[in-house]
């Protein structure tokens, strides 16, 4: 027997015990005659499942149950093979947490790839891009660069379209690619952000924001590692002067 009433929820997507915590969620809300089962499923406050397959629908099944979730760790595996690659639909990510945005305040999607080969064969692991804007209680987003804001510096909104308004803190980490399929550049990246910093521009979209962190993981594009260090240090020295940590 698994208990209903679970404040934490640390599994892998691919272990039994995750598909028992959903049949027991679904099977008790559709039960008439349980008393305060919503409230009930409601207890989960913390949720980590760090290995989903792309193609899964854990979210789509887990968070209409999770109307109280405050914190959202979320992993995908990307699964390669020679003639297919899966592809994260970020737009899509952005409607799955509906159920969770008045709710959530942390929030962290990442994603690997499931084999040793990380190339991606020259193509991207994402499409689209993932807007937050009406995640009102999100206060701390963790999240890789192309996840928020697509593959295409032409297609991209700006970095302060899809923020959630009332955020805290932001770390963008860096795309899990030996070779960048994306069409980004270094400098097309720190521009988003100068853009973003600038002139405090950040106050007027996200006031409550205290710290911005970007690691410029640049490897890929050769650069040495005193240019990544250098690039770094003007980004730093940028938040700074705009009152950023």
């Amino acid at each position: 027997m698994i208990p209903l009433i679970l404040e934490r929820v640390i599994l892998s997507a691919n272990s039994p015990q995750l598909q028992h915590v959903l049949h027991t969620l679904e099977a008790t809300i559709s039960n008439s005659k349980v008393s305060n089962s919503k409230e009930a499923a409601g207890m989960i406050r913390y949720m980590e499942i760090p290995d989903d397959d792309i193609n899964s629908d854990t979210l789509a099944r887990f968070l209409p149950f999770t109307s109280k979730l405050s914190s959202l760790v979320y992993g995908y595996v990307i699964q390669e093979e020679r003639y297919s690659i899966d592809i994260i639909d970020a737009q899509a990510l952005g409607r799955l947490l509906a159920p969770v945005r008045h709710s959530l305040t942390h929030l962290k999607i990442t994603y690997y790839p499931g084999t040793n080969e990380t190339s991606s064969g020259g193509y991207p692991y994402v499409k689209g891009y993932c807007c937050l804007k009406d995640m009102a209680a999100l206060q701390r987003l963790e999240v890789c660069f192309c996840v928020l804001l697509g593959t295409s510096p032409r297609t991209a909104p700006k970095l302060a379209d899809v923020l959630p308004p009332n955020i805290v803190q932001l770390r963008i980490m860096p795309d899990p690619w030996e070779r960048d399929p994306s069409q980004w550049k270094p400098e097309c990246k720190f521009r988003v952000f100068e853009k973003f910093v600038s002139g405090r521009n950040w106050e007027q979209f996200t006031p409550r924001l205290k710290a911005l962190n970007f690691h410029m993981d640049e490897h890929r594009y050769g650069w040495s590692k005193e240019k990544i260090a250098a690039k770094e240090t003007v980004l730093i020295g940028l938040c700074r002067e705009n009152d950023l940590e």
